[in-house]
């Protein structure tokens, strides 16, 4: 039996308002569905056909990531244009960790954090990239 895809990824949010915005008005998500209680909101937003995000709300613990905690390290979204996202990000506020940098197949790379400080990985494919 294979595996077809990848679903979607979800965040635990620690202000569902505050996440919303981020995503969908600096990132350009569409928010698709909600349901849930007052108490635990669950928000489906668009990345694009067939790829969402899920946030959860109620988030209120935090763990903190280093270069060698096991699990999680980043999530990495697909861009067209690298440089024209990074300047667009920096004009709306969002916090770019690393600079943008190119490798040998012509790929490129930058990373940046949410609200609550989950990384991301913006990605510029290459013309001979491997990934």
């Amino acid at each position: 039996m294979p595996i077809t895809g990848y679903g979607h990824i979800g965040f635990v949010v620690s202000d569902m308002e505050k996440s919303i915005d981020f995503y969908c008005n600096k990132l350009g998500f569409e928010k698709v569905t909600e349901f849930g209680t007052p108490e635990r909101r669950i928000v489906f937003l668009k990345i694009c056909d067939g790829q969402t995000i899920e946030l959860f709300s109620g988030g209120t613990d935090t763990i903190e990531l280093t270069k060698s905690t096991i699990g999680f390290a980043h999530t990495c979204l697909i861009v067209e244009n690298m440089q024209e996202l990074v300047e667009e990000l920096r004009a709306k506020g969002v916090k770019i960790t690393s600079e943008p940098r190119y490798n040998d197949d012509g790929s490129g790379n930058f990373r940046m954090v949410d609200p609550d400080g989950n990384e991301f990985e913006m990605m510029q494919r290459g013309a001979n990239s491997k990934f």
